[in-house]
């Protein structure tokens, strides 16, 4: 696409054509419109980090390892009271 419009506006046709379909599946699996707009604000969100990064030519490499870093850290201190070795 980005032959026939400007890479802004390819990364956004691009960018609509996963996160509605995606958001409109969520929306209809569990039937309930705030999971499915949540849906589209999460996508919506990854996605314009993505856009973003690849706008950063000299420092893409060290934001993303940033950015990984960070969700790393998050998820381990969201699980970090999950026991999986727990005897019965």
């Amino acid at each position: 696409m980005s032959e026939y419009f400007s890479f802004g506006l390819a990364y956004i046709i691009a960018t609509l054509m996963v996160v509605i379909p995606n958001s409109l599946y969520i929306k209809a699996v569990t039937k309930n419109k705030n999971y499915g707009l949540g849906m589209f604000v999460f996508l919506s969100g990854i996605y314009a980090v993505l856009y973003s990064i690849l706008k950063m030519e000299q420092y893409a490499l060290m934001t993303g390892t940033l950015l990984l870093m960070a969700v790393l850290y998050v998820m381990m201190y969201i699980t970090r009271n999950i026991e999986n070795f727990k005897e019965d």
